[in-house]
């Protein structure tokens, strides 16, 4: 009966290693399920101070120099001035990865004469977190973009929105291809 009851107590070492070795995976599994999470807030950019900071911009410090003569534009009239995109109203879904996986946000910009009179953003995103930051883009993105020329909006982050505002200016590529005239 010895003989019998020696084998067993030989693989239950092995089990134990294989046991110990699986937990470690789990615990390893949830720490990065718990990063991933933390890499969202802060990359989406929680702090309020940001955003002041994002609304207030900076000027440099003025340089004195002797004064450079402008030219004189040539006047020119509306029928020789030639639109870059064709007026309308025009849609797109933006897509962008998040930490918590592929999110869109959807895009509508109505252009006259080159310029953009109104936006609409629809929220798309599937998480929780994600929505709030499209939510928050959507309410104030309307002063970065309304009564900008189309082709010279360039924005890095809204609100703190910064993955939210790639995929707005991913949508906005795909609606200038849409408006060029």
């Amino acid at each position: 009966m010895d003989q019998q009851t020696q084998p067993q107590q030989k693989k239950n070492p092995v089990m134990q290693w294989i046991a110990l070795l699986a937990i470690i995976v789990i615990i390893g599994g949830l720490i990065a399920y718990v990063m991933s999470k933390k890499t969202e807030e802060v990359s989406e950019g929680t702090s309020s101070k940001t955003e002041v900071a994002e609304q207030i911009p900076v000027l440099p410090k003025p340089t004195p120099t002797a004064p450079v003569p402008t030219p004189t534009p040539t006047p020119t009239t509306p029928s020789t001035q030639k639109s870059v995109f064709k007026d309308g109203t025009y849609s797109a879904d933006g897509q962008y990865y998040a930490p918590s996986g592929s999110e869109s946000i959807g895009v509508t910009l109505t252009v006259s004469k080159d310029v953009v009179t109104n936006v609409q953003i629809g929220v798309n995103a599937q998480n929780g977190t994600s929505n709030r930051y499209q939510q928050r883009f959507a309410q104030t993105v309307n002063s970065y973009v309304v009564g900008k020329k189309l082709d010279q909006i360039q924005l890095d982050a809204v609100s703190g929105a910064s993955l939210t505002t790639g995929g707005f200016m991913n949508a906005l590529q795909n609606i200038q291809s849409q408006a060029r005239a």
